[in-house]
């Protein structure tokens, strides 16, 4: 057992958790302020609304969730690490700075403005699936990496990882995760381009081309190819992107942090980078799974732990702290923007329907009380997991049409009732597509129910809305130029930082 390093590594952690818990609450005590566990007082400058943006989406998916994929998908489980990027630049560009504009806490918030409080329940109740699902996934994940170095058992394991994570983000709420974002990106970044190099130095000849050598010889090229050929590109690589992609443009752990930026500059400066580096990561983790899949010693072991333990038995004893720190991170910064993202949802969406005039030590009670008993839940959960990718896009597929209903009732029209059929119509469709046999009925096992849902999605809105009356665009209304966030709008603009 290397008892050392989970210890080095479990200490750093909490140290900096701790001290950066501190620092949010004793700085907000000297300025006299109510700690805001949900927006950190949107006061979040651009390298830290940037950063927070990446660690989101920086978790199990892009490491361990691209090492099981590579085992039989090979580079083509990168498109997964690009819908993740295409949604944080784009995102960046347009819904978050919407977001932000309105002034708002959550998506299901947002929703509510547009379009009544019955659509915003239902998609608030996904947007919380949804960050369980994540959150399950990351720590599932950080308890296989102790499992790994430790010997100790899974669902101990397991448990020790969710009281970690909790405090990432349980004593200063946003703000503490968004100060340990900022220094731990750069950890992140340093450990996982470290491991890229060392495991190339360990081949033949000190380069990647014995890899290349390895699939060509095995009849296996696709395995190095990016789309993985036509057929793989069209069922399972683009409906990867397109999953992520309408997913995260909505999802409330993206739109919190946007909504906590202190300016609306502050997240437009972060549109040429988050995806970029944010891809990085999958990329060097990927090959490094390449690297695994090749050592007949390591051939026996099933995708989820073979490369972890490549890693933790052939790098040196130093690299292993190293990365496991960097792998640690990625993974806490994730759960705590998905498990504070459910949290938010539950107090500002579903408690205040009981309680509207909550103040803000309520609301932060009320939040940190969702962070506990959501983390109870997930790491009961988090053990009973299937194929990390696959639950992720299955998961997403059923959020595609929010981003619809956000721009068409933005800029468009809003129809309450068009819109929760939608809704409906889609999560119907995406069960049946799942757990009938209708497509092999149909003859259609290889077209992806992505496909299905766009389809759907797009009919009723676009010709729902070019048939049914509904109320103009929220930003062509007067209720937007009457609101008290106009005002500020305007107030942000003439001082230049729109």
């Amino acid at each position: 057992m290397k008892w050392d390093i989970i210890i080095s590594v479990v200490v750093f952690n909490v140290a900096a958790m701790l001290i950066a818990g501190w620092y949010t609450n004793n700085n907000n005590k000297k300025q006299n302020k109510t700690l805001d566990m949900a927006t950190g007082g949107r006061s979040l400058g651009a390298f830290a609304v940037g950063s927070t943006l990446c660690m989101t989406l920086l978790g199990s998916g892009n490491i361990t969730g691209t090492y099981e994929g590579v085992y039989t998908t090979g580079l083509s489980v990168l498109w997964h690490s690009m819908g993740n990027g295409f949604a944080l630049c784009l995102g960046a560009a347009s819904i978050m700075i919407w977001a932000r504009r309105m002034r708002v806490t959550t998506t299901g918030e947002m929703l509510t403005r547009l379009y009544g409080k019955a659509l915003a329940v239902i998609v608030s109740a996904f947007n919380i699936v949804v960050g369980f699902a994540v959150a399950c996934c990351e720590i599932q994940a950080l308890g296989i990496a102790i499992n790994a170095v430790t010997g100790m058992e899974l669902h101990i394991a397991v448990i020790l990882a969710t009281v970690l994570a909790l405090l990432y983000i349980l004593i200063g709420g946003m703000k503490q995760g968004a100060i340990l974002n900022q220094f731990f990106i750069v950890i992140l970044y340093i450990g996982v381009i470290l491991v890229f190099v060392v495991v190339g130095k360990m081949l033949p000849g000190g380069t990647y081309d014995t890899v290349r050598e390895f699939y060509a010889a095995k009849g296996e090229a696709s395995m190095l190819s990016i789309t993985g050929g036509t057929q793989h590109f069209m069922s399972i690589a683009l409906p990867l992107v397109m999953s992520n992609f309408f997913c995260h443009m909505s999802g409330q752990y993206l739109m919190q942090t946007a909504c906590s930026a202190k300016s609306e500059k502050s997240i437009k400066k972060t549109v040429w980078w988050v995806g970029p580096v944010n891809c990085l990561v999958a990329a060097t983790s990927a090959i490094v799974a390449l690297v695994a899949n090749t050592m007949p010693e390591y051939a026996k072991l099933d995708a989820k732990t073979q490369t972890m333990t490549m890693l933790v038995n052939e790098l040196p004893r130093w690299l292993i702290i190293v990365f496991l720190i960097a792998f640690t991170v990625g993974i806490l910064s994730t759960f705590a923007s998905f498990v504070m993202s459910s949290a938010t949802t539950i107090t500002v969406d579903f408690v205040s329907l009981y309680k509207p005039e909550m103040n803000e030590k309520e609301k932060n009670r009320y939040i940190r009380i969702g962070l506990v008993v959501s983390a109870v839940i997930i790491a009961i959960l988090a053990q009973f997991l299937p194929a990390v990718i696959v639950l992720f896009q299955w998961l997403f597929a059923q959020m595609l049409p929010i981003i619809f209903f956000l721009i068409i009732g933005l800029f468009w029209k809003r129809n309450l009732k068009l819109a929760v059929v939608t809704m409906i119509s889609t999560w119907a469709v995406t069960n049946i597509w799942t757990f009938t046999p209708l497509p092999r009925l149909l003859g259609l096992e290889g077209l992806n129910m992505i496909w299905i849902i766009l389809a759907v999605t797009l009919i009723l809105q676009i010709i729902g809305n070019l048939i049914l009356p509904g109320k103009p665009g929220y930003f062509r209304s007067d209720e937007w130029t009457d609101s008290e966030q106009f005002k500020i709008y305007l107030e942000e603009k003439n001082k230049g930082v729109i």
